[in-house]
């Protein structure tokens, strides 16, 4: 995309991706990336068929109802059969027609206390809270972008000859053994609370590891707390001694990028 922004079908096909690539915990949640990708193509102009109706599916994954409307509407305007089918089941899920549209042709004669004034003024409302809404999740969506160019720029595809040994990350050292072809990593750490134990479970991707840790206190035997689960990727280096890491942590905005390297044992002489 930065070689060829005006790729436009390519970059269709690159937002179909991010939308599509969401499967719970172990899999990341693209859509902020599909959301920016499709408003380009939709401020552009691209004339790629159903990227305007794909930006307002988008828009209701985001429970933004009234873009996504406005989005369907304008694609079904232009013939997009699919379009108009979302349309349809928009005013079914919501259970009523356009709420402007509807009280022009039924203006009541008299209307003291402006109730019909306040749920227009309530529609405003409430397409201005997704506006706000929309801004966070881009601006979020920057970050995350930004994270994934860091992360992608080092690959180097390299080998995976040396995976047992003492990885130094950053909250802990981790111990990795290769078993079956799935990367386990274990270590401790103290902080006044306790001990606190972490994991560490990788699978290979086609090259790149996909990666869930967890951080738990000791004492935790039910694993009762999310806070210190995180997931993402990692690659080895081409001489294997470190690793290029993308780590997202609990909430949405908490993305890393970052290195670590193995801890080389060193023979004591006497």
């Amino acid at each position: 995309m930065q070689v060829q922004p005006n790729d436009f079908d390519f970059r269709f096909q690159l937002a179909y991706a991010y939308s599509q690539a969401t499967g719970g915990y172990a899999e990341h949640n693209y859509r902020d990336l599909a959301l920016f990708h499709y408003q380009l193509l939709v401020r552009r102009d691209a004339g790629v068929e159903y990227a305007q109706n794909n930006l307002g599916a988008t828009y209701n994954s985001f429970q933004m109802p009234i873009h996504a409307t406005e989005e369907f509407k304008a694609d079904s305007e232009k013939g997009n059969a699919l379009a108009t089918a979302n349309v349809v089941r928009q005013y079914l899920n919501a259970g009523f027609v356009e709420a402007k549209a509807w009280a022009e042709t039924h203006e009541a004669k008299s209307d003291p206390d402006g109730d019909v004034a306040q749920a227009l003024a309530t529609a405003h409302s409430l397409r201005a809270a997704e506006n706000v809404k929309i801004a966070e999740i881009l601006a979020n969506e920057r970050q995350h972008r930004s994270a994934l160019a860091s992360f992608a720029s080092p690959l180097v595809s390299g080998v995976q000859s040396h995976v047992d040994g003492e990885w130094a990350f950053p909250l802990v050292n981790l111990r990795f053994t290769l078993e079956n072809g799935k990367i386990i990593g274990a270590g401790e750490s103290s902080n006044a609370g306790g001990k606190i134990l972490h994991s560490l479970d990788a699978v290979n991707r086609s090259g790149l590891w996909r990666i869930q840790m967890t951080s738990r206190k000791e004492s935790d035997y039910s694993w009762s707390s999310s806070e210190g689960r995180s997931f993402g990727l990692f690659e080895f280096s081409v001489d294997g001694r470190s690793l290029s890491v993308l780590e997202y942590g609990p909430s949405s905005s908490s993305i890393a990028v970052y290195t670590v390297s193995k801890i080389e044992s060193r023979v004591q002489q006497s």
